[in-house]
C-alpha cells in the first residue's frame, strides 16, 4: 500500500512538471545546445589531421626532394617542395608567406620563429639526401645502402597491461559528475521550491489529510528524479542523433560499465541530496529564506564536487578512499575513483550499501522533520529546532 501511494505521488509530480512550460523550454534549449555543439565541432574539426608545410629549396636535387616528402610522411606532415632560383628569391618567398621556410646551402631561412617539427624534417632530409649522394659517388649499390640504413626494430614490453579505456572512463565519469552536480542543483532546488510553494499555498494541508509525510516526501523525490532522467535521456539522444548525422566527428567508444556506474551513482546521489533539499524546504515559508536553510547541505555538496577532480589524479590515496565511502561524498567521488583507479569490489559494495542505507534513514528522518515543520508558517525554523523536534515521538495521526 505504501509503495502504491508513493508511486501515485511520484506520477503526480512527474505529470505536473513534464507538461510545464518551464520543463519543455529548458529541455528544448538543452537539446538545441547539444546539437549546436556537435555541428560546430564537425565544422571546426579538420577531417585531415595531417600538418602541411611549404618548403622552398634553392636548386633541390632529386634525392633531397624525395627525402623531404618521405621524412614528412614519417612525421604525419604533407611537405610541398617549391623550387627557388637563388637566395634573394628564397628570402622574398619566406617574407611573402609563399613558403614556410627556405633551404639554401645548408641554411634554414625563417621569417621570425623556427618550428621544431619543420626543422627536424629538413635536417633529417638533408642528412638522408647527403648520405645517398655520397654513396652514389663512392659507387655503393643502392640496395646495399638501403640494407645498411634499415632501422633496427625495437619493441615495447610493458610489465602491466595498458588500460586503453582509462582516459575515456575518466572523461565519462567526469562528465557524469558534472551532470549530477547540475541535475542536483536544478532538480534539488525544484524539490525545495515545490515544498515551499505547497507550504505557503496551504496545498500541503490537503495532501497530508490523505497521505503520510514520508510518502509525500518520497513521492516528490522519485517523481522529480524521473523527470531529471527524462530530460537527460532526451538531451543525450539528441546529441547521439546529431553525432550519427554529422560526418567527420570522432565519437569515443565509451565502455558500457562506465555508463552503468554513471546511472547508478546519478540515482543514488539525486536520491540522497534531493531528500535533504525537500527536508530543508519544510523549514521555511518563503522562497527568500531558501538560500539560508540549504547552506548546511550545499557546502558539503559543492566540496565533494570539487574534490572529485582532485581524486581523478590520485584515486588510490587515503583521501580518495574515504571520500568514496562516506555516503555524503560518495556519489561524486566513487564514480571518478572507479574510472581512474581500481577500488576493490568490497569498497564499491560498501559504498553503495552505505549510501542506500543513508538514503533510507534520511527519508525516515526527513519525514519526521517534514511532518513537524511543513505546517508551520511564519519565520524560518532552525536546523537545531527541527532536529530536536524530529527526535520526539511521532503523533499517532495520519499526518505523522
Amino acid at each position: 500500500m505504501t509503495s502504491r501511494i508513493v508511486g501515485l505521488i511520484s506520477m503526480r509530480e512527474y505529470r505536473m512538471r513534464v507538461r510545464s512550460r518551464a520543463f519543455i523550454l529548458s529541455t528544448l534549449v538543452l537539446m538545441a545546445s547539444v546539437v549546436a555543439m556537435v555541428v560546430l565541432t564537425a565544422v571546426l574539426q579538420d577531417d585531415d589531421d595531417r600538418r602541411h608545410v611549404d618548403i622552398g629549396v634553392v636548386e633541390p636535387s632529386p634525392a633531397l626532394h624525395q627525402a623531404l616528402v618521405d621524412t614528412g610522411d614519417l612525421l604525419d606532415t604533407d611537405v610541398v617542395v617549391t623550387d627557388l632560383a637563388d637566395v634573394d628569391e628564397a628570402e622574398q618567398a619566406v617574407q611573402d608567406g609563399t613558403v614556410d621556410l627556405a633551404v639554401v646551402d645548408g641554411q634554414l631561412i625563417w621569417e621570425r620563429d623556427a618550428n621544431d617539427v619543420d626543422a627536424a624534417i629538413v635536417r633529417t632530409a638533408l642528412q638522408s639526401a647527403a648520405t645517398i649522394e655520397r654513396a652514389d659517388a663512392l659507387g655503393v649499390d643502392p640496395e646495399v645502402l638501403a640494407d645498411l640504413l634499415e632501422p633496427v626494430p625495437i619493441e615495447d614490453r610493458f610489465l602491466e597491461e595498458e588500460d586503453r579505456d582509462r582516459g575515456v572512463r575518466i572523461a565519462t565519469a567526469t562528465v557524469g559528475v558534472i551532470l549530477l552536480f547540475l541535475a542536483i542543483q536544478t532538480y534539488g532546488n525544484m524539490v525545495l521550491m515545490g515544498v515551499i510553494e505547497e507550504k505557503s499555498s496551504r496545498v500541503v494541508e490537503v495532501l497530508l489529510n490523505h497521505v503520510r509525510p514520508r510518502q509525500l516526501l518520497a513521492g516528490k523525490v522519485l517523481g522529480l528524479g524521473a523527470l531529471g532522467l527524462t530530460q537527460l535521456v532526451l538531451v543525450a539522444a539528441s546529441g547521439l542523433v546529431a553525432l550519427v548525422a554529422m560526418r567527420g566527428v570522432d565519437v569515443p567508444n565509451v565502455p558500457a560499465d562506465a555508463i552503468v556506474w554513471f546511472v547508478v551513482w546519478f540515482l543514488l546521489g539525486f536520491g540522497l541530496y534531493a531528500t535533504a533539499f525537500a527536508m530543508a524546504g519544510s523549514l521555511v515559508s518563503r522562497q527568500e529564506d531558501a538560500s539560508s536553510v540549504v547552506a548546511p547541505i550545499s557546502i558539503p555538496f559543492v566540496a565533494s564536487y570539487l574534490a572529485s577532480f582532485v581524486i581523478a589524479g590520485s584515486p588510490d590515496s587515503t583521501f580518495a578512499t574515504v571520500m568514496s565511502i562516506v555516503p555524503i561524498t560518495a556519489p561524486m567521488a566513487m564514480p571518478v575513483r572507479i574510472a581512474a583507479g581500481d577500488p576493490s569490489a568490497f569498497e564499491i559494495a560498501l559504498s553503495v550499501t552505505l549510501t542506500i542505507v543513508t538514503i533510507y534513514a534520511l527519508v525516515v528522518f526527513a519525514g519526521r522533520v517534514y511532518s513537524r515543520n511543513v505546517l508551520r508558517t511564519g519565520g524560518r525554523v532552525s536546523w537545531r529546532s527541527a532536529i530536536s523536534s524530529a527526535r520526539a515521538v511521532a503523533p499517532s495521526t495520519t499526518s505523522a
